[in-house]
């Protein structure tokens, strides 16, 4: 019927019983993936409403009832929590957005990545605006939106030279740069990296936690399974207990080892390597010691990621 026809009817047929939509979409999943990709060849407001319910920028309208009988320092706290609320679900879109936009766009060397900051505001019905203040605003709450952020801009990226990525991923060592790393390592990017790049970009003055973070979990998604031995040296120094010499004692962030760990898994995903393995079920043995909630999880994933497949082994 014309509700439900069959997947593998040719064009003419759809287009026959009315179901242009149907013609449409499917001329677009055959044909090959042009420099901007567009669903349609005529606009869609569909997808242009999609678009615009992801963005993670655009201002709040805070909408609260007020009771009877609230003062005004009460209604103020009142929006303000509203607002809170608001803005934990709005900085949540950029993961949508970067599914949504998934290998879009294919750069021109002249071209680079704009920093878009996440929304920290928003307005009442009457356009007075609202700010939540330095206790929510600050880097606890606002700098991995602003990593996820960053993710979805790096995800949309299909192709680019060497050149391109390295600039467009180390302008600034902020969680925004740091995010679109991460979504270059997700997308396999990272391995256009050289080596020494790499090194430079983590033994940097300026390196935060979330930009060595996004490095070592994307070198290990990016190089997926190949066991290379450049990455995996890279790797194992942030993990003490598989480092093969001990240098002096440096302070080691939880967060960062965690994500070591986990980039080691997925170079040796499946590998069945023992003497890896060994050591995390020695690590989770020892998980009460453990000072982030991440390095149990990381462990425990990391042991699945290198036997992955070979139970019957």
């Amino acid at each position: 019927t014309a509700d439900s026809p069959p997947t593998k009817w040719p064009l003419a047929a759809y287009r026959l019983i009315g179901r242009e939509d149907i013609a449409v979409l499917q001329e677009y999943i055959t044909k090959p993936l042009p420099q901007s990709i567009l669903f349609y060849q005529q606009p869609d407001l569909r997808f242009l409403e999609v678009e615009r319910l992801l963005q993670s920028h655009l201002h709040l309208t805070v909408d609260v009832e007020r009771p009877n009988g609230t003062d005004d320092i009460q209604f103020q706290a009142m929006l303000i929590q509203k607002l809170k609320v608001l803005l934990s679900k709005q900085w949540s879109l950029s993961v949508g957005r970067g599914l949504f936009n998934l290998g879009t766009f294919e750069p021109l060397p002249s071209q680079n990545i704009v920093c878009t900051e996440i929304n920290t505001s928003g307005f009442t019905e009457n356009a007075i605006e609202l700010k939540v203040g330095d206790d929510f605003d600050n880097s606890e709450h606002v700098e991995w939106p602003q990593f996820h952020n960053g993710t979805a801009d790096g995800l949309t990226i299909t192709d680019a030279d060497h050149s391109w990525l390295l600039d467009a991923a180390t302008q600034e060592m902020t969680p925004y740069y740091a995010g679109v790393l991460f979504g270059f390592g997700l997308t396999g990017l990272l391995s256009k990296f050289w080596k020494v790049d790499l090194y430079q970009y983590l033994t940097a003055a300026s390196v935060k936690e979330t930009n060595a973070v996004a490095l070592l979990l994307g070198l290990g998604i990016s190089y997926r399974g190949t066991r290379d031995l450049g990455i995996s040296h890279m790797l194992t120094l942030h993990i003490p207990e598989l480092r093969q010499y001990q240098p002096a004692e440096y302070d080691l962030s939880p967060l960062v080892e965690a994500a070591a760990i986990l980039g080691i898994a997925f170079l040796f995903e499946s590998s069945g390597h023992r003497h890896i393995t060994e050591t995390f079920l020695s690590l989770m043995e020892r998980s009460a010691i453990l000072t982030l909630p991440a390095q149990p999880f990381a462990l425990g994933a990391a042991i699945g990621l290198v036997n992955l497949g070979l139970g019957d082994d």
